[in-house]
């Protein structure tokens, strides 16, 4: 037993000594990766490096993590609008205390206040949540951010809540969308009927403090020269040709007005001057593109606007094949010393066969039919959908 007892007091006296040793050795802020004031998590990697992380102190809203269900706000609507000096739908209602430029929408457990914008960008889905680059152009795609809140407690509403967040949330696309266009559509109209959808899942995103930082968002260019020509209006015809290896139009010949144009020396290509309606504003440009067989959808209408690439059009028609399509390649604005070259991978239709198949390799067929199409109001759709789609930088 004395023995026993002996140990006990050895085995004490060295727990103390090494003791005393950490306390007086131990790291309390590394140098690695560690601010002042923060507690850090030391993991080692495989080769044995220490490599210190900060454990970051998490704040969870309760109020935007559970906003509940649907309720109408002054009774009638579930959203609101403000665009200039007067509220609209539930912004209109006693009380809504909506800011200019602002959409509201109202929940069981409070309402809630954000901007919108209208931007160039390649995330179209609705209810992506995204962080905007800082120069991003204006586009149609309309995204969403809340700016405040106020908590609902019986049949009052707390005062204004500020929400600083840079995640905003995309609505979706819409045709000519402008910033004030946005704020009606984030406000889902403000119309009379429930539907939270997207925005219930982004608020309990951005509730919480240790959400993973949501991506930012990819940038695209928006070729406005298309939509210039929509807006303007093309006349047929003026000025166009069509090059295929055995036939060449006027267009093209010597003297013609787009004799020399490298376009008219490549088997498929099209091109057309862009006139505006009347000629009372001179030239905008022309548009060159290529034309072939391709196999579509069973019942595309023509003058229908598919998505196809390059790749999936060829220069001879088979039975396989049920459609003539163009592709736009490019333009050159008047004034602009340079052609632009562009991949948007939208094709209009301009001749189906659901029966037979295109089996006659007539390679006139393709580039004189998109010839016609270009330079008619038959083109006019497919222009302004050239000039609103994304091309992804």
């Amino acid at each position: 037993m004395t023995t026993q007892i002996g140990d006990i007091i050895d085995t004490t006296g060295t727990q103390k000594t090494a003791i005393s040793g950490l306390l007086s050795d131990k790291q309390n802020r590394p140098n690695e990766s560690c601010e002042q004031g923060k507690s850090c998590l030391l993991v080692k990697d495989a080769s044995g490096k220490e490599h210190w992380y900060p454990i970051i102190d998490c704040s969870l809203n309760s109020f935007l993590n559970n906003v509940g269900t649907d309720t109408t706000f002054g009774g009638s609507y579930y959203g609101g609008y403000r665009i200039t000096s007067a509220g609209q739908r539930a912004c209109a209602a006693s009380g809504a205390n909506c800011s200019t430029n602002e959409w509201m929408r109202s929940f069981a457990n409070g309402v809630v206040y954000g901007e919108a914008r209208a931007v160039s960008i390649s995330e179209q889905a609705e209810g992506t949540i995204v962080r905007l680059p800082n120069n991003v152009q204006a586009g149609n795609i309309c995204v969403c951010r809340a700016k405040a809140y106020r908590v609902k407690n019986g049949n009052t509403y707390g005062e204004r809540q500020t929400v600083t967040t840079d995640n905003w949330v995309v609505r979706g696309s819409l045709r000519d969308a402008t910033d004030s266009d946005c704020v009606i559509d984030c406000a889902f109209d403000g119309d009379s009927q429930s539907g939270a959808g997207i925005d219930v899942p982004y608020y309990a995103y951005i509730a919480n403090a240790c959400s993973a930082p949501a991506p930012e968002a990819q940038m695209c260019t928006l070729y406005s020269f298309f939509d210039n020509v929509y807006n303007n209006g093309v006349i047929q015809p003026h000025h166009s040709a069509f090059y295929v290896s055995n036939s060449v139009s006027s267009g093209c010949g010597t003297g013609s007005y787009f004799a020399g144009n490298p376009h008219c020396s490549i088997a498929g290509s099209w091109i057309v001057d862009a006139v505006p309606s009347g000629q009372g504003g001179g030239s905008l440009g022309y548009i060159f593109g290529t034309s072939g067989y391709a196999t579509i959808a069973p019942g595309t209408a023509v003058n229908s606007i598919v998505n196809l690439s390059a790749s999936d059009m060829s220069s001879t028609g088979t039975a396989q094949h049920n459609a003539i399509v163009c592709m736009v390649q490019g333009y050159k604005a008047s004034g602009d010393s340079s052609e632009t070259t562009v991949t948007l991978n939208k094709a209009l239709v301009v001749a189906v066969d659901d029966t037979n198949g295109f089996n006659d390799g007539d390679l006139n067929s393709p580039a004189r039919y998109c010839m016609n199409a270009a330079a008619t109001t038959y083109g006019m759709d497919w222009y302004h959908v050239l000039g609103t789609t994304c091309a992804a930088q």
